[in-house]
């Protein structure tokens, strides 16, 4: 694998999840496209996506969405940027440790963070 196209595919990690291991010689298995929205931990991870919840925003206006993420005891705020279909951003644990069970469009015009 040249150096380029390792390159690509590990700046590719924050939108597609796990990607970044064919730099490592991993094998890689296909995803499924996610739904629109939020889509729960377990049910990323059965369509081939990481352990982490996601949202996949499918808005057509080209605006970031600032999403409060929550469980029964903690929230949190994430961005995500409008996404093709192959495409979703990985919530992060809220404050590290606590699994994302929702996901609400807040806003918009918010930056994400790097992966």
């Amino acid at each position: 694998m040249s150096a380029a196209v390792a390159a690509l595919a590990a700046s590719a990690a924050f939108f597609l999840p796990g990607q970044a291991g064919a730099a490592s010689g991993e094998l890689l298995q296909p995803k499924e496209n996610l739904e629109c929205g939020f889509t729960r931990s377990y049910v990323a991870e059965s369509k081939g996506w990481g352990p982490n919840a996601y949202y996949k925003n499918c808005s057509t206006d080209g605006k970031n969405v600032i999403l409060e993420i929550r469980n029964a005891l903690k929230f949190g705020r994430a961005c995500a940027p409008p996404h093709q279909p192959h495409q979703a951003t990985q919530l992060p644990l809220i404050d590290g440790v606590y699994e994302v069970m929702q996901a609400v469009v807040v806003g918009t015009g918010c930056t994400p963070a790097s992966g």
